[in-house]
């Protein structure tokens, strides 16, 4: 029978395979653009640029988004239920939940409430000095996981696809000089298109790059999800590795 810490890693491993499929969608999105190359009002040429099907995969990546953090979150449940049965039996009951908190004051009362600071004073040490899941200098990876982890169950974390830039465009001007490696910030994420002066000649339509970014989330807005996932699961790992040596 597994014990809670070995179900937390398992927890985990299921959260980095959500994060596995969720890049999986993430990396061909420049490729999901399609662009064409038109006649202009001004007797130039125009690159025109249409977005894929944004809504579609903003639901999909939102939904493993979700997962993926809960999971997270649950892995550190379960690794602190581990270490309080272990450690501090008489003070398990369906009301142990790991603390999180903005300032360390917060976390530390929490845990003193419980008794966790009399029944197992390391186990109190690890969370407040090594593990420190709170904002204020603490280790606020922690705090988020847990805020997003409350914020899914209450609506999808919606994503927010973000083209940010178009690089190495190169096109031909009047004189037939060559002009490379221009590149254009891209004012949204639907269809968009640059315009190009009469007597210019697009040659190479250039590189998208996309970003997805948490669309509304406090400290988090603007900040890319692949990344931050990433950055999730190591923290979750480092907390159930933490608890499970005490």
């Amino acid at each position: 029978m597994l014990n809670r810490f070995a179900a937390a890693q398992l927890k985990i491993e299921r959260a980095n395979k959500h994060i596995a499929d969720l890049e999986a969608i993430i990396a061909p999105l420049p490729d999901a653009y399609t662009s064409v190359v038109e006649t202009n009002a001004g007797g130039g040429e125009s690159i025109k640029y249409l977005a894929p099907n944004i809504p579609k995969l903003a639901a999909t990546i939102a939904l493993l988004t979700g997962d993926a953090v809960h999971n997270l979150r649950v892995a550190i449940e379960y690794a602190y239920l581990g270490a309080v049965e272990k450690h501090a039996p008489s003070v398990l009951d369906r009301y142990t939940k790991f603390p999180t908190g903005q300032t360390r004051k917060e976390v530390e009362d929490a845990l003193k409430n419980r008794k966790i600071d009399v029944h197992c004073p390391e186990l109190f040490n690890r969370i407040v000095s090594n593990i420190k899941p709170y904002i204020d200098d603490g280790h606020c990876l922690v705090r988020f996981i847990h805020q997003l982890d409350v914020s899914d169950k209450h609506w999808l974390l919606i994503p927010l696809l973000r083209t940010s830039w178009v690089s190495d465009i190169v096109v031909q001007n009047e004189k037939g000089e060559i002009i490379t490696g221009e590149s254009h910030s891209i004012p949204g994420e639907e269809t968009f298109f640059f315009d190009f002066r009469p007597g210019w000649k697009v040659k190479d339509k250039g590189k998208i790059t996309v970003e997805v970014v948490f669309n509304d989330f406090d400290l988090l807005k603007g900040m890319p999800i692949l990344s931050d996932l990433k950055d999730f699961s190591k923290m979750a790992h480092h907390v159930v590795d933490t608890l499970d040596s005490i």
